[in-house]
């Protein structure tokens, strides 16, 4: 793989795009170009660093030279990382498996999550890392049913919301964003017979009341086509 990285600055927007809950776009200048030969499966910033977290803790060195290694790999099934908007943590994430590890900054484990097994090689790992208002860092992931979603201090594991009798609708949750404020989740899943669907979910409600989090999307939701499938066979969802 033939990674280049773009050095950038950005540069400020325009008033009317400040709003932290709505879409905004922002200028970026390029001011730098490195190109390095070398393969990757898990690229993640921490802090300025750039590293592949599943290959040894490759770090990739922002004047061309040659990436260094320095810890031993988590396993071939790894593939993707999921960094926390603070750098405090990373989630290396089996994308079609059932099995995630969250790190420190310091490469150490912090704790094992997992996933249901129903389907899991069909569609990517639904896991999310965000800031509480607190400045501590949140998790949301599907940790006890594929349809159930959780929110967790993500350190600790420690529930966010009541754990109770849950009713959740029958929806695959996946690729899981939340907004720069922190208020809103979308999950970009599926539903059966395979169709692709948004769902957002306003999570300050959530926090008061999880049965929101048990609908098709407490703000809206879309269904849209039949998904398809990409080069590595995975269902687009």
């Amino acid at each position: 793989m033939n990674i280049r990285l773009r050095l950038a600055s950005r540069m400020p927007a325009s008033a009317a795009w400040r709003h932290t809950d709505v879409l905004h776009t922002q200028i970026v200048q390029e001011i730098g170009r490195i190109e390095t030969e070398a393969d990757a499966r898990s690229l993640a910033w921490v802090g300025d660093g750039l590293y592949d977290v599943a290959a040894d803790w490759r770090r990739f060195p922002l004047d061309g030279s040659a990436p260094k290694a320095r810890y031993s790999a988590y396993g071939p099934g790894f593939d993707a990382a999921v960094m926390s908007p603070a750098g405090d943590l990373v989630a290396l994430l089996h994308t079609a498996g059932t099995k995630g590890l969250l790190l420190n900054a310091d490469k150490r484990l912090v704790r094992e999550v997992n996933r249901s097994f129903y389907h899991a090689e069909a569609y990517r790992y639904p896991l999310v890392q965000f800031s509480l208002p607190d400045g501590r860092t949140g998790l949301i992931h599907c940790p006890a049913r594929y349809n159930q979603l959780e929110i967790e201090e993500a350190a600790s594991g420690d529930p966010l919301v009541a754990r109770g009798e849950r009713t959740p609708k029958d929806v695959f949750h996946s690729r899981l964003a939340v907004s720069a404020s922190g208020r809103y989740l979308l999950s970009a899943g599926w539903v059966w017979q395979p169709w692709s669907c948004l769902m957002v979910y306003d999570q300050h409600a959530a926090l008061e009341d999880p049965a929101r989090l048990d609908s098709p999307g407490d703000v809206f939701n879309v269904r849209g086509a039949h998904t398809g499938r990409d080069q590595r066979g995975l269902l687009r969802r």
